[in-house]
């Protein structure tokens, strides 16, 4: 378990690394000492709190990159991506592969990871879209969460149980690959990644939105496109339908094809004793 746990680790590690990077590029006019006050923010964990109270009294900072709403979604996405995501289907993976090991508790483990990864996934599309300039910018795509507050709420658990489930579809999936031969699961879900990068080449869309000129402006393009492909393959987030994301058909496509992944998975795996309690667990899902 220690070569899992270091794995982990890394996970974490790398979510903070993102995290820096995106205060860097966020901040890169102030000076050092401001620099420096939002590193060591997002190093002692205190950069959900911050963002958060920015986007609630409205912060407004001519000097920001950008304003503390995109800020805020950048953090949550890096959280998705490189932490949350790829540790469940570890999670996963492990009490798979390693049953006794693991213990009767990792379920737990694992469903709180998977609740949670909903709820981000919610928390960006609920904040994005309730945000009154992008409801004025872009009536026809905000404004889907009811003015109501009971339905409101309604409203953001039932988008958590969606991510949550999304979440856990293709967790199990990837899980049962991974537990077969590791080269799968890394075929499959690169094979994705790349027909993805290939149409949005062909549309002429592979730049992201925020441009940054030169080799370090593709690089983050890149890098960010795939990040916003893991976020939405694995939680289904409705803020990436957005076309400056991954735009309708990719996303539709995203979604149906998650619900037949795990089926497509359970085909390779190899433990017969398991499959037919995976199967009734799959189908009533």
């Amino acid at each position: 378990m220690v070569g899992r746990a270091n794995t982990l680790l890394a996970m974490i590690c790398m979510n903070m690394l993102l995290r820096i990077i995106v205060v860097w590029l966020q901040y890169k006019k102030k000076s050092v000492t401001v620099k420096f006050q939002e590193v060591l923010i997002t190093l002692l964990f205190l950069r959900p709190a911050v963002d958060a109270y920015r986007v609630s009294t409205n912060h407004e900072d001519e000097e920001a990159s950008y304003d503390p709403m995109i800020e805020m979604m950048w953090n949550k996405t890096s959280e998705l991506s490189m932490e949350s995501i790829p540790g469940c289907v570890l999670q996963m993976y492990v009490y798979l592969a390693f049953p006794e090991e693991a213990g009767t508790f990792a379920l737990v483990s694992i469903l709180i990871s998977t609740l949670t990864t909903g709820y981000t996934s919610a928390m960006i599309a609920f904040d994005m879209d309730v945000d009154v300039p992008h409801q004025k910018i872009q009536p026809r795509l905000y404004g889907y969460i009811p003015d109501d507050n009971g339905l409101r709420g309604r409203c953001f658990a039932l988008m958590t149980l969606i991510g949550m489930l999304h979440n856990l579809s293709r967790s199990i999936g990837c899980a049962l690959l991974a537990t077969t031969d590791k080269n799968i699961i890394f075929a499959a879900v690169g094979g994705e990644m790349l027909l993805y990068l290939m149409y949005k080449l062909v549309r002429g869309d592979g730049l992201y939105w925020p441009r940054i000129e030169g080799v370090a402006g593709v690089s983050l393009s890149f890098f960010q496109r795939v990040l916003c492909f893991i976020v939405v393959a694995f939680s289904g987030c409705f803020q990436f339908l957005h076309p400056f994301e991954l735009g309708g058909l990719a996303f539709s496509m995203s979604m149906l094809w998650a619900q037949i992944f795990p089926f497509v998975a359970l085909m390779f795996y190899e433990d017969d004793d398991n499959k037919e309690a995976i199967t009734i667990f799959l189908a009533c899902r």
